[in-house]
């Protein structure tokens, strides 16, 4: 981007910013779904964002402990699936959430097709590996010796699940017809854990706790 290109969009961006100060609001990966009272932010020029940033190159330009709250609406399984890069992004976007700020995620569930399907996506998101986020929660883990990994307490980070929710694939009571001869939504939690593409959707709303 040119210079003066990217004069133009920081002053769009401050200009946004004026509007809502006591209350700064981000939606990251905005694509064409904006939305009102949030700064809109993007990578691509397509969308005309309020601000224009590649979400992996950190850091952000906003202050430690600023924005009270963030939506990433299928934005999470595009990031890195390699550690380092993965958790550099998620320690960014908590250094620039206030304490008890709310983030908020809708995504794909790992098990199913638009999962896959979409070449952009690298990072499987399930809600196991979320809780791994919350450092009260590792703490039990260590207490009890379970081996899954204290993601928390490693990466300095602490996010807590407030609220998550699935969403059915409206295929799969079909096909679950077709192969076993009768669907039965009371066993909709093991269907989904015997087969794939069951629950095509997740969403969970985080927040972030700051000593």
């Amino acid at each position: 981007m040119l210079k003066i290109e990217k004069i133009q969009e920081q002053k769009k961006y401050n200009a946004k910013r004026q509007k809502h100060p006591l209350n700064m609001r981000l939606n990251l990966g905005c694509g064409n779904k904006k939305l009102h009272g949030y700064v809109n932010i993007d990578q691509s020029e397509y969308c005309n964002p309020d601000l224009l940033l590649n979400l992996e190159n950190t850091p952000y330009p906003f202050k430690s402990s600023s924005v009270d709250e963030i939506i990433m609406n299928s934005v999470l399984e595009h990031f890195p699936s390699q550690p380092d890069d993965f958790f550099r992004i998620l320690k960014e976007i908590y250094r620039i959430m206030k304490d008890q700020a709310l983030l908020r995620i809708l995504c794909p569930h790992p098990f199913h097709r638009w999962q896959i399907v979409d070449f952009t996506h690298q990072k499987p998101i399930d809600k196991e590996g979320l809780e791994m986020l919350d450092k009260e929660f590792c703490k039990k883990l260590i207490r009890s010796g379970d081996a899954k990994t204290p993601l928390a307490m490693i990466y300095d980070i602490d996010f807590r699940i407030i609220e998550s929710k699935t969403f059915v694939d409206p295929d799969c009571a079909k096909h679950i017809k077709t192969v076993l001869g009768e669907y039965e939504p009371s066993k909709l939690e093991s269907y989904a854990y015997l087969f794939n593409n069951i629950i095509g959707g997740q969403s969970f709303t985080l927040k972030a706790f700051k000593a």
